[in-house]
């Protein structure tokens, strides 16, 4: 489905659905409409490179990273929400500032009771993948400037970002907390960063979700409120069309993703990781990108403090391997006959980071990282492997605002 098809199904979705609300709520009884709440962000970056290019040309310094959001949500009865958000953002060459559908859905709460919720969600909706996905877009609930790209890629961002589909979730109150499980049936998006990210190029064609996904998440936050632990799976397949001029043949790619996550917070204090899993699976494609297998991981570990209510530190290493049984990629190098060199297969990553808060509002924050490897690059914004650097060193600025 695309876009502009999916926005007109959003938009008839909704008109029918206020349409029908009159004979529940009474044809006179529209004083719900006074209840809408507006909201919205905007958040500008700074990114200076020493080597690589990363969210435009990096190198020469660049503003190229800027995010306009905007959302609305009402309940129009007290077991229904709607909700949406529009986006506009900038990064580098992976995303041109178009205006696009970030989420529209409506939530209906079929069980409300004391000890136990479930509600059924259709529309375009965030993919419950890991502890930062679902906020992912709202940079003062980001980790750090950006989401750690060992586990939340931006190169293919808004492929894990969300799907077109149908969810359903449950919460389970207890003593010792909260039980939460989501369960997701969705289209996911497929764009041009994706075929960079799983084909090594934009050929000539089309790649598109192969069918719906399956998404799911259980997690449990302890009655304290300083636990959070959560598992999050996703199966996903997609199609390669291929024109008459490409190099590849019709092929499929098959992707499992798995994401364990863990947080602790205490006090002025706290301790978060994730490790993430991703078998991968190329068939059909010819012998220009021959049939394989390989698992790639990813994970972080991460350390915030409060200096004072309104100022944080964090201290960050995050590690991604394309594939786990070539960590050094000496094997995938030797099979693109030298084409990749063995440091973009991996990325080891330090990184350290202020945040001020400076008010309710405003937020500044300022970050530093070195990393080795360059797996974690779009091949968009580096499409020749053999200009990139192994070591390369990162300086970036964010503010952001919030309405």
């Amino acid at each position: 489905m695309t876009e502009s098809r999916y926005c007109q199904f959003v938009r008839r979705f909704f008109a029918l659905l206020c349409a029908a609300l009159p004979l529940q709520a009474g044809a006179a009884d529209w004083a719900w409409l006074d209840d809408v709440q507006v909201h919205g962000f905007l958040s500008q970056g700074f990114i200076r490179t020493d080597h690589n290019n990363f969210f435009g040309d990096s190198e020469s310094g660049s503003f190229d990273f800027t995010e306009i959001g905007v959302n609305a949500s009402v309940r129009p009865l007290p077991s229904l929400l709607l909700t949406g958000q529009i986006l506009s953002r900038n990064a580098g060459e992976m995303y041109d500032f178009t205006p696009q559908v970030d989420y529209a859905l409506a939530n209906w709460a079929f069980v409300n009771r004391e000890d136990y919720t479930f509600s059924l969600s259709l529309g375009r909706q965030k993919n419950p993948i890991g502890l930062f996905n679902e906020t992912r877009d709202v940079a003062s609930t980001r980790p750090g400037i950006f989401v750690p790209q060992a586990v939340y890629f931006d190169k293919v961002r808004n492929l894990v970002l969300a799907s077109d589909g149908v969810g359903l979730n449950g919460d389970w109150f207890t003593d010792a907390g909260v039980l939460q499980a989501n369960m997701m049936f969705g289209t996911m998006q497929v764009d041009t960063n994706v075929e960079y990210a799983y084909l090594g190029g934009d050929f000539p064609g089309t790649m598109k979700a192969d069918g719906p996904s399956l998404l799911g998440r259980v997690g449990f936050e302890d009655a304290a409120g300083e636990w959070q632990l959560a598992v999050s799976g996703v199966y996903s397949e997609m199609q390669y069309d291929a024109a008459p001029v490409s190099p590849l043949q019709d092929g499929s790619t098959d992707f499992y993703y798995w994401v364990l996550s863990a947080q602790y917070a205490h006090d002025n204090w706290s301790v978060t990781g994730e490790y993430a899993w991703e078998p991968i699976t190329w068939s059909g494609y010819g012998a220009a990108l021959p049939d394989r297998k390989l698992t790639g991981v990813g994970w972080y570990l991460q350390g915030d403090y409060d200096l004072r209510h309104d100022l944080s530190v964090m201290l960050r290493y995050e590690s991604a391997l394309a594939d786990k049984d070539d960590p050094k990629g000496l094997r995938a190098s030797a099979a693109s006959g030298g084409f990749l060199p063995p440091f973009a297969m991996y990325t080891h990553t330090w990184a350290t980071g202020l945040r001020w808060d400076v008010n309710p509002k405003l937020m500044l924050r300022f970050e530093y990282q070195r990393s080795t490897g360059t797996h974690v690059l779009s091949g968009r914004e580096n499409p020749i492997p053999a200009g990139l650097e192994k070591e390369w060193q990162l300086f970036s600025v964010l503010a952001s605002y919030r309405f």
